[in-house]
Formats: structure tokens, C-alpha cells, sequence
């Protein structure tokens, strides 16, 4: 009897307040993993077609640059203030 005299004499705004968002707080996190039925399907992976990859790879040599055009990257330091070898 004396314990449940104290605890209802402990009861005020701010518990009953802590208590209301505990609760809420397990019903968002845990509920929705007990409820988990749902069965996930992967879509399927298209191939692409042969000719198409084809194309691409001779795009691609053909972007390319020549080694030649890096040649401007190291006769120009871009970091120092004339931008010229020291």
C-alpha cells in the first residue's frame, strides 16, 4: 500500500509527459519490424546489345588525349605566383 501511495503522489505533468513519448517512441522504432511481411523482388538486369557496346569502346578510344597535351601541365606550375619554374 505504501508503494503505490508514493508513486501516485510522484505523478506529475513532465512523467506522464516522458511516459506518452516512450511510448511513442517504441511504437515508431519496433512496431513496424514486427509487422514486416513485405517480400522485396530485384528488377531485372537489361543486357546491353553488342553493337551498342561496340560504338561506346570506339568513342572512348577516340576521346582520349595524347600525352603530348600533359606536356602544358608540367612546363606551367599553376601554384606558383608567375607561373613559371622557379
Amino acid at each position: 500500500m505504501r508503494k503505490i501511495k508514493y508513486l501516485l503522489s510522484n505523478i506529475n505533468l513532465i512523467n506522464i509527459a516522458l511516459a506518452v513519448m516512450l511510448f511513442l517512441l517504441v511504437n515508431y522504432m519496433a512496431v513496424p519490424f514486427l509487422r514486416m511481411n513485405t517480400a522485396f523482388t530485384l528488377p531485372r538486369v537489361k543486357q546491353p546489345a553488342i553493337e551498342k557496346v561496340a560504338s561506346e569502346e570506339k568513342a572512348t578510344e577516340e576521346k582520349s588525349p595524347s600525352p603530348s597535351d600533359y606536356t602544358v601541365i608540367a612546363e606551367q606550375n599553376l601554384f606558383h605566383p608567375e607561373r613559371t619554374i622557379p
